[in-house]
């Protein structure tokens, strides 16, 4: 069986093979590293976006001034109540 093994080996270096699949195994690996890297680069912008969808949203709230009465209190007992994942938006 070893020799079997080594016999192909053997044939697989002689006819070039071996060393095409080498460049493609190391093509392969920083083609991984490629697409990493575009993965940390999308996760970065979908994180930034958030962040100012997050800043868009306080000032709008902002400008509009700050609740009074009542509608202060729904609106605070709304947020937590989201923040607990408990609450649909039909239920509210």
């Amino acid at each position: 069986m070893e020799w079997e093994i080594w016999a192909i080996a053997n044939s697989l270096e002689q006819s070039g093979i071996w060393e095409e699949l080498v460049r493609i195994w190391e093509s392969s690996e920083r083609m991984e590293d490629v697409l990493q890297d575009l993965v940390d680069q999308i996760k970065a912008s979908l994180d930034t976006m958030e962040v100012f969808a997050w800043g868009e949203h306080f000032l709008r709230i902002w400008d509009m001034g700050k609740l009074e009465g009542k509608e202060e209190v729904e609106s605070m007992l709304r947020r937590h109540w989201r923040r607990l994942g408990t609450g649909s938006r039909k239920k509210e």
